[in-house]
């Protein structure tokens, strides 16, 4: 079963990586990317040491007597104590003996020296923690400092090993700030049997100082001993703190407070995040405040640009929808009217030429009559492709859009590329998707126009009674026509050529008048009609616009709810891990 203190982190683990990612585009959070990288990785590395014996590593410069102070907490000579020059090249690890060390001595430059025990055999109070006598942290030699750092890196517990010339070094105090809050911290004053109760008393409150001030730790823990002595069985007065250190070690590793130690750095780990997010969020806040608002005023500007041009390609086009609704209605009319309607003013105009010529060259009236209606069908069937194109004459030259589009939103991507490193970030549109939303919005506009708006228009153009009003004067003529015909020929009065010509030019004054109030009856319906379809396609434009705004507005809405989570790592995650630290935490400060 995976312990619960795994199972917590890696769940503030996912949430944190969650956060991440959608702030990661903001510039105040990729500058220190590797900083944040690094804390990431770390808290990867405390994961997987759950389920593994603890680490304390022995750190300090040069002389402070860390290889003394292990041998005196082992009870044995196993590492190398320096005489002329004290110093350790090569870390020594004091490990139980059905310990796994592969994973942890994976990736070492150098292989350090291993030695094991037997957990309960002649080994004190250990019970299966690891020591480690790490290199000097202030080595002249760059392996070594690398070597350090990578050995703390795999520690629960770091024991800053001090002596009298080494409190303030300050090689030693840049090496301790790398890992402060994600590891816990044990400062020794070694050698204190060499010194005198004055001078231990003012190095114990430099160390506190350097702590508290340098390091910003609060309650740091702080002691005085002489491994010397210890190791020599010295554990009352002359071993000092000796008695305070074993006891805060087994606090700290204990097999009871193992979890609560781990927790401690794991919430130390988040602080240290917590303080980028911090800078990033005062950073942004500004921006991010203001950003919305200049994208919404540009959106709202480009979409009354857009809707001006617009509205002026549509008046042009105005003769072709009136054409369209022209022949629309003329469908819609079943009676000789309609007739008239669909022939075309070429066919009203190649009829009545015909009619004037028949009596004269009935082939030349024919021709006229047959030229005129193939004229108007061609007419029609170009007028109608056109209308069936529209769309396309409507939208704006790119170029126009383009220039549009940068006087209106300049500002708001100006702000996002210093937000964010480029100006279309955080969900503001690009030049060509804003155009390309532009040309869907007055497609559909266009084609609910001839689809729907039209086809109804027309059918709602002439009432059936009208129709039926302006029809029956045309079947009356005709009946009259016919009838006079009819008496004729039982007369034996025929009609003659003449009396149908004249017949025939009243009937085609009757529908050119027709057809001239028509025409302007139907133009008044059109510009009512486009109109009508102005304010829809305005109403889409500004839908189009509202809609790029609440994404823009969201995606900062998510950057800050994320920006504001980060920011208060250190209470999440204490709530989330205070069943596991809040025991190691009270431990450590008795």
């Amino acid at each position: 079963m995976e312990p619960l203190l795994r199972r917590r982190i890696l769940d503030l683990r996912d949430k944190l990586q969650a956060d991440l990612d959608k702030v990661r585009s903001l510039q105040a959070v990729t500058r220190n990317h590797s900083e944040i990288q690094e804390l990431l990785d770390d808290l990867d590395r405390q994961l997987e040491r759950v389920r593994r014996s603890p680490v304390i590593t022995l750190v300090g410069a040069t002389g402070a007597g860390k290889s003394t102070l292990l041998n005196a907490l082992v009870g044995g000579p196993i590492a190398k104590e320096g005489d002329d020059r004290p110093t350790t090249r090569t870390p020594v690890v004091y490990a139980p003996q059905d310990s796994d060390l592969k994973v942890f001595l994976k990736g070492l430059q150098e292989k350090p020296k291993v030695v094991r025990y037997e957990p309960g055999e002649n080994t004190g109070r250990w019970t299966g923690q690891i020591f480690i006598d790490a290199p000097d942290v202030n080595s002249v030699a760059a392996s070594h400092r690398e070597l350090v750092s990578a050995l703390a890196d795999r520690s629960d517990v770091l024991v800053a090993v001090m002596h009298r010339q080494s409190v303030v070094e300050k090689a030693a105090v840049s090496f301790l700030e790398q890992f402060t809050g994600r590891r816990r911290l044990i400062f020794v004053l070694n050698r204190a049997d060499e010194l005198t109760g004055e001078s231990r008393a003012m190095l114990l409150q430099q160390i506190r100082w350097l702590a508290g001030e340098e390091l910003a730790l609060n309650q740091p823990k702080v002691l005085a001993i002489s491994a010397r002595q210890a190791k020599a069985g010295e554990e009352g007065e002359g071993a000092f703190d000796w008695p305070d250190l074993c006891a805060l070690l087994d606090q700290y590793v204990g097999n009871q407070k193992l979890d609560g130690l781990r927790g401690l750095n794991a919430i130390g780990t988040a602080q240290r995040l917590q303080r980028y997010f911090e800078q990033a969020q005062t950073s942004c806040r500004q921006d991010l405040q203001q950003l919305p608002k200049e994208v919404a005023d540009g959106l709202d500007r480009l979409a009354l640009l857009t809707s001006q041009d617009v509205e002026a390609r549509l008046e042009l086009r105005k003769p072709d929808v009136a054409n369209l609704l022209w022949t629309e209605t003329a469908k819609r009319w079943d009676g000789p009217c309609g007739w008239a309607l669909r022939s075309g003013g070429l066919s009203g105009l190649g009829l009545g030429a015909s009619t004037f010529f028949m009596a004269r060259n009935p082939v030349i009236a024919a021709g006229a009559a047959g030229a005129a209606v193939a004229t108007s069908k061609v007419r029609q069937v170009a007028r109608k492709r056109r209308v069936a194109t529209g769309a396309e004459e409507l939208l704006p030259a790119d170029a126009d859009f383009q220039g549009w589009y940068g006087e209106s939103l300049g500002e708001a991507r100006l702000r996002t590329a210093r937000l964010a490193g480029k100006p279309d970030a955080l969900g503001v549109p690009d030049g060509d998707t804003a155009l390309e939303r532009t040309m869907v919005a007055v497609e559909d506009s266009w084609t609910h126009l001839v689809d729907r708006e039209l086809p109804e228009s027309a059918a709602r153009s002439v009432a059936r009674p009208v129709r039926l009003a302006l029809d029956i004067p045309v079947y009356a003529f005709l009946a009259w026509v016919v009838f006079g015909a009819i008496v004729g020929f039982f007369k034996g009065d025929y009609l003659g050529i003449d009396y149908l010509i004249n017949a025939l030019l009243i009937l085609v004054v009757y529908m050119v008048v027709l057809r001239f109030f028509m025409r302007r009856y139907l133009l008044l319906r059109t510009g009512r009609l486009l109109s009508g379809v102005m304010v829809k396609m305005k109403a889409t434009l500004q839908d189009t616009a509202d809609r790029a705004r609440e994404e823009v507005s969201d995606e900062i809405q998510r950057v800050e709810k994320s920006l504001t989570g980060l920011s208060e790592l250190d209470q999440s995650w204490q709530v989330a891990l205070q069943g596991t630290a809040a025991g190691a935490e009270a431990d450590g400060e008795k």
